[in-house]
């Protein structure tokens, strides 16, 4: 999913008695990635900046067990911000602190990507890049790859 988006998670447990859940995340602010007040059989995330894993305890008279653990990535968006006269801009949407390879191709009929930069995002997950070299261009398609992963085209712009 986006950088910034939100998902619900739920669990489905069935005993004769009431059941008691605890949501936990890791990497997690609190000890043993329990999440405060997250106590229904749902759970709906937080806005996510970086990639995360939950899992949920359940808990009654019988015992406690421990679900399996959904990872939820973060991929990487790319969208246009601007044309500018001279070049344009793009805005990255991505897990924090991590590295990408911004890079472009004029024609998809085979694509021969070409590297235009390579950008780290900060912390709150979304980082600005320029590309004056993009002046005259018809078509452009842009991508952005995280480091150590497989491309994924994020948007690309087609100009009159």
């Amino acid at each position: 999913m986006r950088a910034g988006e939100q998902t619900q998670l739920s669990v489905v447990a069935s005993s004769g008695v009431t059941a008691f859940y605890q949501w936990r995340q890791s990497p997690g602010k609190a000890p043993y990635g329990l999440i405060p007040y997250a106590t229904n059989a749902t759970f709906t995330t937080p806005a996510l900046r970086s990639t995360a894993t939950y899992w949920v305890t359940i808990r009654n008279s019988a015992g406690t067990t421990t679900s399996e653990s959904a990872t939820i990535t973060i991929l990487p968006w790319l969208t246009l911000s601007d044309i500018q006269g001279d070049g344009m801009e793009l805005r990255l949407e991505g897990a924090a602190d991590t590295d990408y390879e911004i890079q472009y191709t004029d024609s998809l009929a085979p694509p021969e990507w070409q590297t235009l930069t390579y950008v780290t995002t900060p912390w709150w997950g979304w980082t600005v890049v320029e590309d004056d070299s993009a002046t005259g261009s018809v078509t452009r398609f842009y991508r952005a790859v995280e480091a150590g992963s497989v491309p994924s085209i994020g948007y690309f712009d087609t100009r009159d």
